[in-house]
């Protein structure tokens, strides 16, 4: 189209003077914002055409990776009556619908537990919210206070270990829960005594050796 612009345009040059070389420069410079203005939409276009590809290739490689289980782990206390429950982006764990949540199971310790089925390899976010009520009109107390938390379950079991403020630890398998506080105490102090505790088994004193019974001697011309 420059071209027959272009070629025109000297022709109409030669006829018309001054005035017909100006409209000529007007519709190059026309031509020439289109053309820009294409190329920057077609570069727009290819890469969030890119983008897209990238996400579909890895929502496929997820689907081949297969179904992770994945066992998480929450400490957090509340109040009579509240629970905690498990909320995020995948379908699984609700997609950030609190009325799809996974319900957490309670543990010595309030210690909070739930499982889900997870796309392994696929990267989710997820929160914990503490709800009150009973049955499914449960209202919400609080969420999380933290960002979201972000799981890419690698293996086919995994174990997460969250804190309400916001720690995070992922480990391959299945570990148990762990015991509560007050059961770690006395395992460690049954293991290894305090200082205090061995200086007191060290001041008690030693108990006193047991003593035979005495035995009297018979008087002379007494038969026994």
């Amino acid at each position: 189209m420059v071209q027959l612009l272009s070629s025109r345009g000297m022709a109409l040059l030669k006829r018309a003077g001054p005035r017909a070389a100006s409209s000529n420069r007007s519709c190059k410079l026309v031509v020439r914002a289109f053309q820009n203005g294409s190329e920057h939409q077609s570069r727009s276009s290819t890469k969030q055409l890119g983008q897209e590809q990238h996400n579909a290739e890895l929502k496929e490689q997820a689907e081949a990776n297969g179904q992770a289980k994945v066992q998480f782990q929450l400490p957090h206390h509340v109040e009579w009556g509240q629970d905690v429950c498990l909320v995020g982006e995948a379908a699984e764990l609700g997609a950030w619908d609190v009325g799809k949540c996974i319900p957490m199971a309670w543990h010595d310790g309030d210690v909070w537990t739930a499982e889900a089925q997870l796309q392994q390899g696929a990267h989710v976010e997820y929160k914990y919210v503490v709800r009150e009520g009973e049955g499914e009109a449960r209202d919400v107390v609080q969420w999380q206070p933290c960002m979201n938390l972000g799981l890419t379950a690698q293996q086919a079991q995994v174990t997460v270990r969250d804190a309400w403020e916001g720690e995070h630890e992922v480990h391959p398998g299945m570990l148990p829960v762990p015991p509560p506080p007050a059961a770690k105490e006395e395992a460690a102090e049954e293991e290894d005594p305090t200082p205090a505790a061995a200086e007191a088994a060290a001041a008690l004193p030693d108990a006193p050796a047991p003593v035979a019974p005495a035995v009297l001697a018979a008087p002379a011309g007494e038969q026994q």
